[in-house]
């Protein structure tokens, strides 16, 4: 049978072999719906997901009433960042087939996506009700858990996944995320080095690694914390934190050296909280920097990551010389600068991580968007440009944050 020699080609890695048997049934079996499943996931596991999307569409035409097709559609509009659209998927496959567990845990993996995490809980509840025994489901569980600060519950049911399989890749990065969000570093990096060592192709294995060396730098493991509790606040809550830093950086530290009474406590919180920024903004680009500068660890980026390196060079540069314009000139014009360019060096670093054309593409136009401010605003500083274009110069820079925020999310693994 075609499928039974697909499915072992797939278990062996092999999807360039078990897409060419998918082709050559389909030609032989036209009207054959599952020669079209097979097909559209094998060009899945290439990470080819518009093509399969294609196929997985000519698939159902021919069957509607298959779970498994749904779900493979639900899984390949997940990659493709369309969360939305992949649960409306996986609800059709449960209203077809509501005992198959498989369905419920890729709806829980998309809403803890989403960030809705009570939601993804309780998915995972529901796979686990049909399969106590079920290593993913308990994985599931774990991460939602651990991202819900319950640590010793994800503790208990990766203990359970590992008793089953402890040489399970995933079990080993699922427990090396945990790990890594409850700040226990060297356990982290101990968990993702062994899920390499298992299967060197694990990718959220290799970034989770080049986040522990990241770590090993208190200034990153600061932002890093940040950045965790941000995450867990609501939507408007996040926007209104991201908004107060980009609109009152001015102010606040203006308030704070009228409180003390004290210009040096001004000049203190002023560059404070500019650094801050910058380095919230543009971490993962500086700190990639710093890896690839190292022979030791440069080995945990890719191809990607360190053309993405170069990219990002030339906004770090403009980081540099703006800060140098600001010292030495004293003008608050510059600061706006810096962080024009600690967004380029975040777009120019996250554009080499995103994994579908649409992302990507979008990161450039804003990559432009950046590029064009730091001209417009370079010649308004010469010319007199009117104090209420800074501001709209800052309204564009929040939306530009938004965008890269929903990316993150959507994409990153």
């Amino acid at each position: 049978m075609h499928f039974v020699r697909i499915m072992q080609l797939l278990q062996m890695g092999r999807s360039k072999e078990a897409e060419e048997i998918a082709r050559d049934w389909i030609t032989k079996e036209p009207n054959e719906a599952n020669a079209f499943f097979w097909l559209a996931r094998t060009l899945t596991n290439q990470s080819r997901y518009r093509e399969a999307l294609d196929v997985i569409k000519a698939g159902l035409d021919l069957d509607a009433m298959n779970g498994d097709a749904h779900y493979i559609h639900a899984e390949i509009l997940f990659h493709m960042g369309k969360h939305r659209a992949a649960l409306k998927e996986l609800e059709t496959a449960i209203e077809i087939d509501p005992d198959d567990e498989h369905y419920l845990i890729l709806m829980g993996y998309i809403l803890l996506k989403q960030g809705k995490r009570p939601k993804a809980l309780e998915a995972a509840n529901r796979a686990l009700a049909l399969d106590p025994e079920s290593t993913d489901a308990l994985q599931l569980r774990a991460a939602i858990l651990a991202r819900m600060n319950k640590a010793e519950a994800a503790e208990e049911d990766m203990n359970l996944v590992f008793a089953d399989a402890a040489d399970d890749d995933g079990a080993h990065m699922t427990q090396g995320w945990n790990c890594l969000l409850g700040g226990s570093y060297d356990r982290a990096r101990t968990h993702f080095a062994e899920a390499l060592r298992i299967d060197p192709t694990n990718e959220s294995a290799r970034l989770g690694l080049l986040e522990t060396f990241k770590a090993r730098s208190v200034v990153y493991r600061v932002l890093f914390g940040f950045l965790l509790w941000y995450t867990k606040l609501p939507t408007m809550w996040q926007l209104g934190v991201m908004g107060g830093f980009l609109f009152l950086r001015d102010d606040i530290p203006l308030w704070i050296g009228m409180v003390f009474r004290s210009a040096a406590v001004y000049i203190i919180v002023d560059y404070t909280i500019t650094l801050f920024l910058i380095l919230l903004l543009a971490k993962d680009a500086i700190f990639n920097l710093v890896i690839y500068s190292d022979p030791t660890t440069r080995v945990a980026l890719n191809d990607m990551e360190k053309r993405g390196v170069a990219w990002s060079a030339p906004f770090l540069l403009l980081i540099i010389a703006a800060a140098a314009a600001r010292f030495f000139t004293g003008s608050l014009f510059f600061i706006l600068h810096m962080l024009l360019g600690s967004v380029g060096a975040s777009v120019m670093t996250e554009i080499h991580q995103l994994r579908n054309d649409k992302s990507r593409r979008e990161g450039w136009i804003g990559a432009g968007l950046i590029t064009a401010l730091c001209i417009v605003f370079t010649v308004g500083y010469y010319t007199g440009l009117p104090e209420s274009y800074r501001w709209f110069g800052m309204c564009v820079l929040g939306m530009l944050l938004v965008s890269l925020r929903l990316d993150y999310l959507s994409e990153r693994e």
